[in-house]
């Protein structure tokens, strides 16, 4: 619930409210993959690209069950931090073993963006996703 309320909270740019409710999130729940994926939203929102790739980067390791719910927002980061090789190896592995329509969908947006220099819009992300 307390992910909910943050989620809501973000959306509305209520960044510092969003995150305490987050930070209580994680006290309550530390294992929990949701306050960590909703910390990394409100970084890359804020533009604190460094710090919400940090946080999926550390997810990828400790919780191989959410790779497909953060592959997108983990190539979005990468990009923005220049990162995008780092991003490319680490999700290909991933894909070599266990393959996801999701992370096939970010390396196609990775290399796009990479590609043309520019980030492909969220309706190109979404177009590329149901292929």
């Amino acid at each position: 619930y307390l992910c909910e309320q943050a989620h809501s909270l973000i959306k509305t740019n209520q960044f510092a409210d969003a995150l305490l409710l987050l930070e209580m999130a994680q006290g309550l729940a530390p294992h929990h993959l949701r306050p960590k994926v909703e910390m990394a939203q409100l970084h890359q929102v804020q533009q604190q690209y460094a710090k919400g790739f940090e946080i999926l980067h550390l997810l990828l390791a400790s919780h191989p069950n959410a790779i497909p719910l953060i592959a997108m927002n983990y190539v979005q980061l990468a990009h923005q931090l220049e990162l995008s090789q780092q991003a490319l190896t680490d999700l290909e592995k991933i894909q070599e073993k266990h393959p996801y329509l999701d992370v096939a969908a970010a390396l196609d947006w990775l290399s796009k963006a990479n590609s043309t220099n520019e980030v492909p819009s969220r309706s190109e992300e979404r177009r590329v996703g149901k292929e």
